[in-house]
């Protein structure tokens, strides 16, 4: 059905760009090493697909039901990853913006908007309800902290410090430990979300001891691996031959990080490894061709697909994983069938038809 929806998706930008979008995605190498991670990543991945699909329908053709079927799709995406709780909203603010360009009343494209963020807003409620009433908190998941602070701060201090990040790790969960120790004194019970704001808070003053500058390198650093990293690398049979741990060198810097990680590494696993970046590189090119030609020709849609990268890019951080990758891939296969499709035009002399905005 995700294939389904990625052909569905291409075929707004011609019939032959959503053919060759549904095969490559039948064949795509990172939806098939993951998909046997249903409920975490094959079904937001559905849903991730949906949405663009109904949100591009939107904003093509405004229709009070694709305001609502966005509203309903974005709301089942964030209940299985709360990741996606910001997407309805920048989808809002470019509709309107796209209505204000096109000479639109605002009237129309704030009923749209406002029905798919009530109905959003309704999707998600009953989860907020529950941690409202047990919990006393408006938070959506109770993994924030652990996650930005083991994660995000871990990794950029062991970038910057060139200290393992296990090593880094431990220090961290000391210091967590102690605060947790502290804060039962007033609250003996602790639950999951008490957890998290004390982690996020201690988060947030190791960050304040980090440079910017190194927050940002790495957060680029982790953008570009997870944009470059070769899915073939993390099929079980080849990642049985890797001996070592990429986040866990001891090296300062991404680069010195991932020489030491290949050069210590298992000669099969680097095989691998150098093949994937070889292929990955045709397609990234392919990929980019493929937007810079969609630029051009329907500039709307080109930047939905960009906005949409930047965004699970930027909220993934320096966290490193091609399944990291996922909610991206369709418009990655998109942007590569677009220019499979031009060039098999020009091969064949003639001319694919796109849909303009």
């Amino acid at each position: 059905m995700t294939c389904a929806l990625i052909a569905a998706l291409g075929a707004l930008v011609s019939a032959r760009v959503g053919l060759i979008a549904g095969a490559l995605a039948a064949l795509w190498p990172n939806m098939i090493v993951h998909s046997q991670l249903i409920l975490g990543d094959s079904l937001f991945l559905f849903f991730a697909a949906a949405g663009l699909y109904v949100s591009a329908q939107c904003l093509l053709k405004p229709r009070i039901a694709y305001a609502a079927a966005a509203g309903i799709v974005f709301g089942l995406m964030t209940l299985v990853r709360s990741v996606g709780l910001l997407i309805p909203f920048a989808m809002v603010a470019i509709f309107l913006l796209v209505e204000l360009w096109r000479g639109h009343g605002l009237k129309r494209a704030i009923g749209y908007s406002a029905a798919a963020l009530v109905i959003f807003a309704v999707m998600i409620s009953p989860i907020l309800w529950r941690n409202v009433t047990n919990f006393g908190t408006w938070q959506l998941t109770s993994q924030s902290g652990t996650h930005f602070l083991l994660w995000v701060v871990n990794y950029s201090k062991s970038i910057e410090t060139g200290i393992t990040f296990e090593a880094g790790s431990k220090q961290l969960q000391d210091k967590l430990a102690a605060r947790l120790d502290e804060a039962r004194k007033s609250k003996p019970e602790l639950n999951d979300f008490d957890y998290s704001d004390i982690a996020m808070g201690l988060a947030k003053e190791e960050v304040r001891n980090l440079p910017l500058l190194v927050i940002a390198r790495s957060w680029v650093s982790g953008m570009m691996m997870n944009f470059a990293a070769p899915a073939i690398v993390v099929d079980p049979r080849i990642r049985d031959l890797n001996s070592g741990s990429f986040m866990n060198m001891a090296a300062k810097g991404t680069i010195e990080r991932l020489v030491v990680f290949l050069s210590q590494n298992d000669p099969g696993y680097l095989a691998w490894v150098i093949f994937g970046l070889a292929v990955g590189s045709v397609v990234t090119l392919l990929q980019i061709s493929g937007w810079l030609i969609l630029s051009r020709e329907n500039f709307l849609l080109a930047m939905i697909f960009l906005g949409w990268i930047v965004y699970f890019f930027l909220v993934t951080g320096p966290v490193t994983s091609p399944k990291y990758r996922l909610p991206i891939e369709p418009v990655l296969i998109i942007a590569q069938a677009i220019a499979i499709s031009t060039l098999v035009s020009r091969f064949w002399g003639d001319r694919a038809v796109h849909r303009g905005t």
